[in-house]
């Protein structure tokens, strides 16, 4: 390592690890919707109703 890092390289890193964490929640709601809507919109048979 060089030594401490600058305010600037931790502002840096701070604003990269909350992009990741925004950017995955927003991918996880995707794919929960992207499940989870036929069961919400659409009609299903009596095997997965009772699934």
């Amino acid at each position: 390592m060089t030594g401490p890092r600058s305010q600037d390289e931790r502002d840096t890193l701070t604003v990269e690890m909350v992009f990741a964490l925004v950017t995955a929640s927003l991918l996880a709601a995707v794919l929960y919707v992207a499940v989870a809507s036929p069961a919400l919109f659409g009609d299903l048979g009596r095997a997965q109703e009772r699934a």
